[in-house]
């Protein structure tokens, strides 16, 4: 996994500097920059720029003043902006490319202005809309549901990233939206932490302990609570009254609720046997928490009833999600199924990385039984 994570690393930081240079190489080109103080001063800040999250990351990692916590945001904000002028880069050449052909004319600095310009209007809506947590309402039908369960609410939420970019404000938040809905079961699909640990954890976790569900409250890992050591955020998760369910299964009144920790059940033969152990009643109904939507054929093998899962964001930034389906093979967003096995992949309540959301509004799942 961290041999992966090593390569992944690798390929974003080269792809993050090659578009810093194609962005202030067209800026130069198009908009007829000639200073050369001016052309210095753009391409220090093409090699600069790309480190700049890497910078704020490490420097969140061990402090956590106002000054650092600003840096991280801004770092973090401008790799949404500069996702979307890469993209009307690569348009403002395709257009111009197009217009060629056709034998037409327009001014090419009035082109990059108009595409910069909704570049930019675009990251603004992002940053809108990644507050803007919705509440989305999903019917389930579960076969040999209990009639005790019969009408039941139940609350999934997933990766809300609580860190630096979402804190206290936004736990706060959630917490009220999801009281209000008046849960029965809470569910809580991994990665609630963004992966800081010198922050208050417990506060963050302890907005949601006032939430009232009387069948209990349930967590599972994501992978940015398995960066190293997890036992704080565990910690946490549990000192707020959260259970965490570490590969478990309880019964609650004939309904199976079943947990899987991200780390311990990541590949396909770790997943299938972490299921297997749990000696499953394939003759009452039952609900996996699994972080990532992926290998839904293990959980459809198991007799799952229902699987839950997050991780994709559904994209986050629009067009990702189209690129996302060839990972999670449709699974990345909404209710699918496998086999007799339902699966519901959220777009989660908080972000990672940019604080921006783009046709991937984040949510809070309400999920009634009938």
């Amino acid at each position: 996994m961290l041999y992966l994570f090593a390569i992944i690393a690798t390929v974003t930081l080269t792809l993050i500097f090659a578009a810093h240079y194609f962005l202030f190489h067209t800026v130069i080109k198009f908009f007829g920059i000639a200073s050369r103080p001016l052309i210095n001063v753009l391409r220090a800040a093409s090699a600069v720029l790309p480190l700049s999250f890497i910078l704020a990351s490490i420097l969140i990692a061990r402090f956590n003043n106002l000054l650092v916590r600003l840096f991280y945001v801004a770092a973090s904000a401008w790799l949404g902006f500069l996702f979307y002028l890469f993209l009307a880069c690569v348009l403002f050449y395709a257009v111009l490319f197009l217009l060629k052909i056709l034998s037409l004319n327009l001014n090419p600095k009035i082109l990059i202005i108009i595409l910069f310009s909704a570049a930019v209007a675009i990251g603004i809506y992002g940053l809108v809309a990644a507050r803007q947590v919705k509440t989305i309402s999903l019917e389930i039908t579960l076969p040999n549901l209990p009639a005790a369960w019969q009408g039941k609410a139940v609350i999934f939420i997933s990766d809300l990233h609580l860190g630096v970019v979402n804190n206290y404000a936004l736990a706060d938040r959630l917490a009220r939206q999801i009281e209000a809905l008046k849960p029965d079961l809470l569910l809580i699909g991994g990665d609630f932490y963004d992966g800081q640990k010198n922050i208050d954890l417990l506060r963050l976790a302890n907005s949601f302990s006032r939430i009232s569900a009387p069948a209990g409250k349930f967590f599972v890992t994501g992978n940015h609570e398995e960066f190293g050591d997890n036992s704080a955020f565990i910690k946490a998760i549990t000192g707020a009254g959260i259970t965490n369910l570490n590969n478990q299964l309880i019964n609650l009144n004939g309904l199976q609720i079943i947990g899987l920790d991200y780390r311990e059940a990541y590949s396909r033969d770790d997943f299938a046997s972490a299921l297997e152990k749990l000696n499953i009643n394939q003759n009452q109904p039952s609900i996996l928490l699994r972080h990532v939507p992926d290998k839904i054929e293990v959980a459809a093998r198991a007799g799952i009833s229902l699987m839950l899962a997050g991780h994709a964001h559904k994209g986050q930034l629009f067009p990702i999600q189209y690129i996302e389906t060839l990972f999670y093979h449709g699974f990345q967003y909404g209710l699918n199924k496998s086999g007799a096995t339902q699966v519901y992949t959220t777009s989660g309540a908080g972000v990672w990385g940019p604080p921006l959301r783009v046709l991937a509004d984040p949510e809070i799942v309400l999920i009634k039984f009938k």
